[in-house]
């Protein structure tokens, strides 16, 4: 499985493909060896034209949680995978391979490519606990670096992400597993595509005294700037409490942390309305207000302008449909249509 020489480690076209060899990295087409280093990296659109790479010699080489991760397409590839454990180096023909963890995904892999005492890896994108090899080349997903340099606030922090839930008798359980806040936002810039998780959080739906609602707009120095949603944060750390993701700090938390308001001036309704929106799943807690929408708008803006970079940019009160915004995103939407309704 050899290719004609290159002067260079690294060539884009359609992916990474690494010079003098047939190995195609994070390709959605071409080559006879096609790398996955994670399962999330080609989107819904690379995911349905990898069954289509089959035929010929073709073969995509990953680990096997990887395939897993990737479901009914996984199944579909493992006739044509080359599937490699981390650290087990492996030759075609007179190019030798290894795949090591690249602390991404669960499954994740960064490949070491060696030819003609050449060594060169790829590293793909990389999260803590990535393990390293010595290169003459390297290759890494800086995406988040560059979102860094636009978004200075932004930071690489561990958050929590849902992997597995059930709701029986009426309760949700989920477990979680923990990621950097890089791979994170690589994910959604993606467009959230399966890779065994879920984006699930809690969010605080504020209602005022005179029935209307209050969302927040996202300030420009945060991955969502300009979206539309009640204050929510993806879940971390510090939201687990004797050892379970509690839902009620994490909600209080943010609620104060993004409009200054503490959840005791409120009054919280029992229970929790869910929202699925595909890998994002909302537990949405309304907290009653005794102001009407517009005192209560004004004591958060107030608020706002004492905060050095507050991470909300505005307040928008929503009475009914008419008050949808184009950045509103789709859970909000959906939760106060359902509550229009009752």
């Amino acid at each position: 499985m050899d290719a004609p020489k290159s002067s260079r480690a690294f060539v884009y076209r359609a992916g990474v493909r690494i010079a003098g060899t047939v190995v195609a990295c994070d390709a959605s087409a071409g080559s006879d060896l096609v790398f996955l280093s994670h399962a999330a990296v080609l989107g819904a659109r690379g995911r349905r034209a990898l069954p289509r790479l089959g035929g010929g010699r073709r073969q995509i080489l990953s680990t096997d949680t990887t395939l897993s991760l990737l479901g009914p397409v996984g199944d579909r590839l493992r006739a044509q995978a080359l599937i490699a454990a981390y650290g087990r180096p492996f030759a075609l023909g007179e190019t030798r391979l290894e795949l090591f963890a690249s602390g991404y995904l669960p499954g994740a892999a960064s490949l070491l490519c060696e030819r003609g005492g050449r060594r060169m890896v790829y590293a793909g994108p990389i999260g803590e606990g990535a393990e390293v090899r010595a290169a003459d080349a390297l290759c890494l997903d800086a995406r988040f670096a560059a979102l860094q340099r636009e978004k200075p606030a932004l930071w690489n922090g561990r958050i929590l992400m849902l992997h597995d839930q059930a709701i029986t008798n009426g309760v949700f359980r989920g477990a979680f597993l923990q990621t950097d806040y890089a791979s994170f936002a690589a994910w959604i810039d993606w467009g959230r595509p399966p890779a065994g998780v879920c984006d699930c959080f809690a969010a605080a739906a504020i209602l005022a005294a005179d029935g209307a609602f209050l969302v927040g707009v996202m300030g420009g120095q945060t991955l969502n700037a300009g979206q539309v949603y009640f204050p929510c944060g993806t879940p971390d750390a510090s939201d687990i409490i004797d050892g379970k993701v509690d839902f009620d700090f994490s909600v209080r938390r943010e609620l104060k942390e993004e409009t200054g308001i503490d959840a005791g001036e409120l009054v919280g309704d029992p229970g929790w309305t869910m929202v699925v929106d595909g890998a994002l799943i909302a537990q949405i807690k309304v907290f009653r207000a005794r102001q009407d929408a517009a005192e209560l708008r004004t004591k958060i803006l107030s608020w706002h302008s004492r905060q050095a970079e507050p991470e909300l940019a505005d307040i928008l009160i929503a009475r009914s449909p008419a008050d949808f915004d184009p950045k509103m995103r789709p859970f909000v939407r959906a939760f106060l249509a359902d509550r229009w309704r009752q």
